[in-house]
């Protein structure tokens, strides 16, 4: 059984094409298709908001703590407590003085909403939950972690992005390209994959798409934040979901 928290989600697809049923918790709906006797596991699909103990007892739930990923103040916190890098977290006093431009940002939001742009040294002009600097992107990719195994990689092409805000409405397009095909090195490869991995473990996560930009003047690399549910519509990454939710459910 598939929760989803976007009904517009192409997940929804793949249940119908697997005859599985699916909940939408925030919409109070259920459609119901095949042997929902048969379910080994229910596979929530961003739904942050679910006393699960209550809904589904003792039964098996993949990405039972997607509360814990919307936060990105506990993602952070987690990631570094993990070794992972990943954006600073700061003040407003230490954003103001960290002699870069710094976002301030709501948190439990995603898509870049809620963000704010300020200038080096300036001060913030309203009450954010938290601040992180910009560090400036050499490139961005996605990685799809699931069950600890990579099932699809994407980048993003920002070139012709119109902000650092990297996002849909900015200009920003994924591309489902072999990382082979990047001249990033094979040891930045290997941490990339790596890196997706352990974020998305140290979440207490069964799966996740994991965003890991590589900064410009360093080619250090960031994690960004873990999706919980992730776009989809690409072929090869609807593909990719499909034969691992198969796979899992038996269908």
């Amino acid at each position: 059984m598939l929760y989803i928290y976007n009904k517009a989600s192409a997940f929804r697809r793949i249940a119908h094409d697997l005859h599985l049923p699916v909940v939408y918790p925030y919409h109070n709906r259920t459609v119901t298709r095949g042997r929902t006797a048969s379910l080994r596991v229910h596979i929530n699909i961003g739904c942050a908001r679910v006393d699960w103990d209550a809904v589904v007892g003792n039964v098996d739930v993949w990405n039972r703590n997607t509360l814990l990923a919307v936060s990105k103040v506990f993602t952070y916190l987690r990631l570094m407590g993990s070794g992972i890098p990943c954006p600073r977290l700061m003040t407003s006093e230490e954003a103001s003085a960290c002699g870069r431009q710094f976002l301030g940002r709501k948190d439990g939001l995603s898509g870049g909403r809620g963000i704010v742009i300020y200038n080096a040294g300036e001060t913030p002009t309203r009450r954010h939950d938290f601040y992180t600097p910009v560090i400036q992107c050499r490139r961005e990719f996605r990685i799809h972690v699931w069950n600890e195994a990579i099932i699809c990689i994407q980048k993003k092409r920002i070139a012709n992005a119109t902000s650092i805000i990297h996002n849909h409405d900015n200009g920003v397009i994924f591309q489902t390209i072999p990382m082979d095909q990047f001249n990033i090195g094979r040891n930045s490869t290997e941490i990339i994959r790596s890196r997706a991995i352990a974020a998305v473990s140290a979440l207490e996560l069964n799966f996740g798409a994991v965003d890991i930009l590589q900064e410009q003047d360093t080619n250090e690399l960031y994690v960004l934040e873990v999706n919980t549910a992730p776009g989809i519509s690409s072929q090869p990454v609807y593909n990719a979901y499909k034969q691992a939710i198969s796979e899992l459910t038996g269908e």
